[in-house]
């Protein structure tokens, strides 16, 4: 896995509290059918203009209506990168040493919160212990040695706080690698799941075999770790999508992305894992092979329900150069854990890889789609009725569609 790590200490102090408002455009009326943030329950996140500029578009509804930056829209552009999240109402990201926690309010990003933060570069996607707790793990130095690095996040009302910080000892690095790559995490009865493998920059790709460390929460204590030679590079090491999901009976589903945009090792396929419930290991009777299945590697993936999920997956046949990775290459395919099946689903391809751009919502895949041809568009997918629904228009000309967040 290729993703920027920071040696590090925690910084602690007490909660920085600032009002900083960032200029938008003017609330825009719906007579039109375009959507206004008063009501808003979705947040689109885009890059546009020249020069280029991020922006959340708010909206009220994922099946109908225009969603557009003409009169509508924050700039967030220096303050909020597309690897930051929505949960109850706010959103958060790390950006200069610094978990910040903002409201969209009057066309407006306003900060709410912060706290001097320094666990990663880019933040992982966090587990919600509950509505008011994150955990948010990573990997980094601490006393001279690579660890598992954890802390733990008061997010009650509109304050921001470290309640608990530490460090977990695991597999010692091999020799030419400088980092963890840590991701897939899974709270369960308990217990605390990590996937991981090694890293050490673009240009070294990542080893072959991942490891599972189990541990108490929140203890962090009894530590046991398995490996899985069968593939590499769990996904989930950065907020901008999930890879990873505990099903209804407790069993645990994780997926590895070997592939180029990610682990750099594409001879090794990209595959779905088990940890069965109440297991700590590796269940080495169960492998889900998605480049046989789908005939592509895959990166994200997202729960729906009853062994269900949604991926995205390369088309090899686009793909020559690192840069195609950013042009429109990419598919959607629906997965089955419990038949090992895969189906296609007849949406444009769309532009970039490590997006966000999905939201599951009432057993519903809520799809944002960048399209060359198409134009842009939310799809909703419905698995109960394996129907493929075209709702909300999205801007054409974007340069990326980034992210599509349920906000409250």
């Amino acid at each position: 896995m290729k993703i920027i790590t920071k040696n590090l200490s925690f910084v602690l102090s007490t909660v920085l509290l600032t009002a900083i408002s960032f200029s938008s455009c003017k609330k825009s009326s719906s007579d039109d059918g375009t959507t206004t943030p008063s009501d808003s329950e979705y947040g689109i996140f885009v890059r546009a203009g020249n020069p280029s500029g991020d922006y959340i578009i708010p909206v009220s509804s994922l099946t109908s209506g225009t969603a557009t930056l003409s009169g509508n829209g924050a700039e967030v552009t220096s303050v909020l990168s597309y690897s930051g999240f929505a949960k109850n109402g706010y959103y958060y990201g790390l950006r200069d040493s610094k978990l910040s926690k903002f409201k969209l309010q009057n066309n407006q990003l306003v900060s709410v919160a912060a706290v001097p933060f320094s666990l990663v570069s880019s933040m992982g996607s966090p587990i919600w212990v509950d509505d008011n707790t994150m955990l948010i793990l990573g990997s980094g130095t601490a006393n001279g040695e690579v660890k598992l690095l954890y802390a733990l996040v008061n997010a009650a009302g509109e304050s921001l706080s470290l309640t608990k910080t530490g460090e977990v000892t695991l597999t010692t690095l091999p020799a030419g690698y400088s980092a963890f790559t840590m991701g897939n995490y899974q709270l369960r009865n308990g217990k605390l799941y990590v996937e991981y493998s090694f890293d050490s920059g673009w240009s070294v790709a990542t080893p072959s075999g991942s490891y599972l460390s189990t541990m108490d929460y929140p203890a962090f204590t009894n530590i046991t770790t398995d490996r899985d030679a069968r593939s590499t590079a769990p996904g989930g090491t950065i907020g901008y999508q999930p890879s990873a999901f505990t099903g209804e009976s407790g069993d645990i589903y994780v997926m590895n992305m070997p592939g180029v945009r990610m682990g750099n090792y594409p001879t090794l396929p990209t595959i779905i894992s088990r940890i069965k419930s109440g297991a700590t290991t590796f269940d080495k009777d169960y492998v889900f092979d998605i480049s046989a299945t789908a005939g592509q590697h895959a990166y994200g993936m997202w729960y729906l329900g009853n062994g269900k999920a949604l991926i995205k997956t390369e088309r090899k046949s686009l793909i020559s150069t690192w840069a195609d990775y950013s042009n429109y290459v990419f598919d959607y395919y629906i997965v089955d854990v419990n038949t090992k099946s895969a189906k296609h689903l007849d949406i444009p391809l769309h532009a970039g890889a490590l997006l966000g751009n999905v939201v599951i919502e009432n057993g519903k895949a809520y799809i944002a789609n960048q399209s060359e041809t198409a134009g842009n568009y939310v799809w909703e997918y419905d698995p109960a009725t394996d129907k493929l629904t075209q709702g909300l228009k999205v801007q054409d000309g974007l340069q990326f569609v980034l992210r599509l967040d349920k906000i409250k």
